[in-house]
């Protein structure tokens, strides 16, 4: 398995601790009825079940970006730093989101934005 392959399991698991972050900010969680309390969830929680929201949905291009850089034969260690530089900048992400950050939260997602069309693009047409 390569790093960047790694990777993809090591995103797939920030997406769910946020989640849990999400779960575990207020008093009161109920495994009956998951949404409706995630819905009433108010600052830090809320910010937490946006991040992993949105995480989730950069999930299926990222996955998509490794594997085509793969198959475009990139020199690996290229795609294994693109990889890990994407994961890093969704972990700021997540912590700028958290805690309000909007701006960083937003030049940490555009990073991130690039590695992943650097991944989706065989390296920016690479060959």
């Amino acid at each position: 398995m390569t790093i960047a392959y790694f990777c993809i399991v090591i995103h797939l698991l920030m997406t769910y601790g946020l989640a849990g972050i999400a779960k575990f900010s207020q008093k009161g969680y109920d495994n009956e009825q998951p949404r409706n309390f995630l819905n009433s969830l108010k600052g830090k929680g809320q910010r937490a079940l946006w991040a992993h929201q949105n995480s989730m949905e950069a999930n299926a291009p990222f996955f998509a970006g490794v594997i085509i850089a793969h198959l475009c034969n990139i020199t690996q260690t290229h795609i294994d730093l693109a990889a890990i530089l994407f994961c890093l900048c969704r972990l700021v992400y997540a912590y700028f989101y958290i805690s309000n950050q909007a701006t960083k939260r937003s030049l940490s997602w555009g990073v991130a934005l690039l590695c992943n069309l650097f991944l989706l693009t065989g390296g920016f047409f690479y060959a």
